[in-house]
């Protein structure tokens, strides 16, 4: 069994690839992600950080720090 924040990034590309996220789409925030998954906010923001590496989203700040969907 993986890591549990490589889970929840599995599950979350998954969502993009399936077309729930949609480039240029913003993630929900992290409490609200933390909630829906069941899991701390820090395994979030390690999610997040593996979907940055694979490619997946972008981190943008602005007020607040979200995550972008990048077109695939």
């Amino acid at each position: 069994m993986g890591a549990l924040y490589n889970e929840v990034a599995d599950r979350l590309q998954a969502q993009v690839q399936d077309g729930v996220f949609r480039d240029g789409d913003r993630l929900p925030g992290v409490r609200a992600l933390s909630r829906q998954f069941g899991v701390s906010v820090s395994t979030i923001l390690q999610a997040h950080q593996t979907l940055e590496a694979r490619g997946y989203v972008q981190a943008r700040e602005r007020r607040k720090q979200s995550f972008l969907v990048l077109g695939r």
